[in-house]
């Protein structure tokens, strides 16, 4: 049993609070997804995508505690982290310094490799998604809203029937992030996409900037990225093997 306390977070799909596990005392953020604006088979798609992530633990993953079903809303209950977004804490201190950037970078790809190890592939890694907990200070994994789940070592193919997805949650993709070429054209894709989205990350955090801010609408960025004829500057502060680590990352 858990009460809803405030709203912490909003998207397309409806809306994060804050809630309280009534038995234990813990804190749990409650993602509120309304049936309105959701199919029947959407519903179950992500119903089965979250039985899956309910058996995920790892240091560097949010876990997925439960789901509650009502007559008006699906309620996923989930590990809380007060500490908010990386995102925000670019914007309210600004890029990171290397050995800063160098230890959450770590713990996102410790993350990231277990979820890969257990054929899950998170496709759209970005500083919004990972969230900061507070004691002690370490980096988790989050919203898993286009998460995909690979058929043994096989990437996506184009009718799909390789993965079990949610499409209704790929469809909110937040386009601004960092999705890999690939994900935006829908062409075969697997792990690899979310190497490149952990690279254009690493570029943020080290610049507190989206790495296609130059392009002044979302489409034009994707039209970019989908091209592959660019990459983004890369800061010349950085190491030369922060660089390196960069470019490795988002080559194509």
């Amino acid at each position: 049993r858990y009460r809803l306390g405030g709203c912490v977070g909003e998207g397309a799909t409806g809306k994060v609070y804050v809630g309280l596990n009534v038995s234990t005392g813990d804190l749990l953020a409650v993602k509120q997804i309304h049936f309105d604006n959701i199919t029947r088979d959407e519903l179950a798609a992500i119903e089965q995508e979250i039985l899956l992530l309910q058996k995920l633990r790892h240091d560097h993953v949010v876990s997925y505690i439960a789901i509650d079903i009502t007559d008006t809303n699906l309620n996923i209950l989930m590990e809380f982290c007060p500490g908010g977004s990386v995102a925000h804490l670019l914007k309210a201190f600004g890029a990171l310094e290397e050995e800063v950037l160098r230890a959450y970078t770590r713990q996102i790809i410790e993350g990231l490799d277990f979820l890969h190890q257990n054929q899950v592939v998170h496709r759209d890694i970005k500083a919004a998604f990972p969230l900061l907990c507070l004691s002690p200070l370490f980096l988790k994994i989050a919203d898993f809203g286009a998460t995909m789940v690979l058929t043994g070592n096989k990437t996506m193919t184009e009718d799909g029937k390789q993965i079990q997805g949610t499409p209704y949650w790929h469809a909110f993709v937040h386009a601004q992030g960092p999705m890999a070429p690939e994900v935006i054209k829908q062409e075969a894709y697997g792990r690899k996409a979310d190497v490149w989205s952990l690279g254009m990350t690493v570029l943020e955090m080290a610049t507190a900037k989206h790495p296609w801010e130059k392009f002044n609408n979302k489409f034009a960025a994707m039209t970019e990225i989908a091209s592959g004829s660019s990459l983004p500057d890369v800061p010349s502060h950085l190491s030369p093997s922060c660089k390196d680590f960069i470019l490795c990352c988002i080559q194509r």
